[in-house]
C-alpha cells in the first residue's frame, strides 16, 4: 500500500473537513425552508409586511443557528490507525505491526504519540519533554533495529512526517 492511499482513509477523509455540523443547523435549515415556503404562499402576496416578517424571522434563526454551530466545539480527533504494510521499503520502525498515532498540542510543542498494546510512545521532542508528567513511555522497547546495522535503530522520520502531514 502507497504512503497516498494511507491519507485516504475514511479515517483521515473525516478529519478537519468543514465546519462541525450540528443539530442546530439542521434545525435553522428546516424553519428557513418552511418560513420561506410559507412567505410565497401568504394570502397578501410575497412582498407584504406579513411576508416579509416571516422572512426576516427566518433569516434571523438562520443566523442564529450557525452562529452557535460555529460556537461549538469540534469533537477530540480519532486516533489515525497506520500499520507496516503503510510504510513499505524498511521504513515502518517499530517490532508492532500497527497501533494509533495522535497528536497532541502543547505548551513545549506539538507531541507525536504512537499508541500500541495499550502504551502509549512518544515520538518527538516535545512528547518526550511531557513522557513523564503524562505516563507517556519512550519508543525503545518497541523501536526496531536498522536491518542495514543492528548498532542503529530505524529512524521514525517517515511516521512523523505522516503524523505532522495529517493530526
Amino acid at each position: 500500500m502507497s504512503r497516498s492511499s494511507v491519507i485516504s482513509t475514511p479515517a483521515s477523509r473525516a478529519r478537519g473537513i468543514g465546519p462541525p455540523h450540528t443539530w442546530a443547523s439542521d434545525v435553522a435549515l428546516f424553519i428557513l425552508i418552511t418560513t420561506w415556503r410559507q412567505s410565497s404562499h401568504e394570502e397578501d402576496g410575497p412582498g407584504t409586511i406579513s411576508a416579509m416578517r416571516t422572512t426576516t424571522t427566518a433569516a434571523l434563526t438562520l443566523l442564529l443557528a450557525l452562529t452557535t454551530a460555529a460556537c461549538t466545539e469540534e469533537p477530540e480527533e480519532e486516533p489515525l490507525r497506520v500499520s507496516s504494510s503503510d510504510f513499505p521499503d524498511g521504513q515502518w520502525p517499530f517490532t508492532v505491526d500497527a497501533g494509533n498515532l495522535s497528536c497532541e498540542e502543547a505548551s513545549v510543542g506539538r507531541a507525536i504519540l504512537f499508541e500500541a498494546d495499550g502504551t502509549t510512545y512518544v515520538l518527538n521532542g516535545p512528547a518526550t519533554i511531557l513522557a513523564e508528567e503524562r505516563g507517556w513511555a519512550r519508543m525503545h522497547p518497541i523501536w526496531a533495529d536498522d536491518p542495514g546495522d543492528s548498532r542503529n535503530k530505524i529512524p521514525t522520520t517517515a511516521l512523523e512526517d505522516f503524523a505532522k502531514e495529517n493530526c
